[in-house]
């Protein structure tokens, strides 16, 4: 690793030395230096997006969230067609409660591929944070067919209806979840106070 170093001219480097000394660097863990190297060859030769990507890849490794976005921001620019890209900066503005950074990633990935019930689940929660619950619904019953297995969403769409006023469709929701999971956290007690809210409607005169 010394006598990589030594021989790389950062003014010019050879990218075959670079990129071997970025994976040892990568390799040791020291994601700072990893970092530095793909940065240099970033910036050296910016037509070769591995650079890019591998620098988005120690980030993620190193747990960097912020640095993450920069350069995938980056990658988003250089290419239109990354649904990666995309789904992973809406990840991330979600969890960095950015929800309108959120709702537009997501929307630009389901440009590219309406299959990813877990991008429809994404678009759906910057949805509802901007109290746009009808299409919230949609894209929760979106996620719902795409991966019928997956109960998280089916849950989304039970209090997506009940926040947009759709008291009888969160109930039936519930009744398929609980039918099919018992035991998913919150169902229950969310059923119960839905049935307890039906009932007083249906005592008003």
């Amino acid at each position: 690793m010394a006598i990589l170093q030594s021989v790389l001219d950062p003014d010019s480097p050879d990218p075959r030395c670079l990129n071997l000394l970025a994976a040892l660097r990568l390799k040791s863990e020291d994601f700072e230096e990893a970092a530095r190297c793909y940065q240099l060859g970033a910036r050296h030769y910016p037509d070769n997006l591995e650079w890019l990507r591998e620098l988005a890849r120690v980030h993620l490794l190193a747990d960097n969230g912020a640095e993450l976005a920069i350069v995938l921001k980056n990658l988003a620019e250089a290419d239109p067609d990354d649904f990666l890209v995309r789904r992973k900066l809406a990840d991330l503005a979600l969890s960095a409660k950015d929800y309108e950074a959120a709702g537009d990633w997501a929307n630009q990935a389901l440009e590219i591929d309406v299959s990813i019930a877990g991008v429809h689940c994404a678009f759906a929660e910057s949805l509802v944070k901007s109290h746009n619950y009808r299409q919230a619904i949609e894209e929760f019953e979106a996620a719902v067919e795409l991966a019928p297995h997956e109960l998280q969403p089916r849950f989304a769409l039970a209090d997506a209806c009940l926040q947009d006023g759709d008291a009888r469709k969160a109930r039936q929701v519930l009744v398929d979840l609980l039918r099919i999971a018992p035991d998913f956290p919150g169902a229950e007690p969310m059923l119960e106070s839905v049935l307890e809210d039906l009932e007083k409607l249906e005592r008003e005169p």
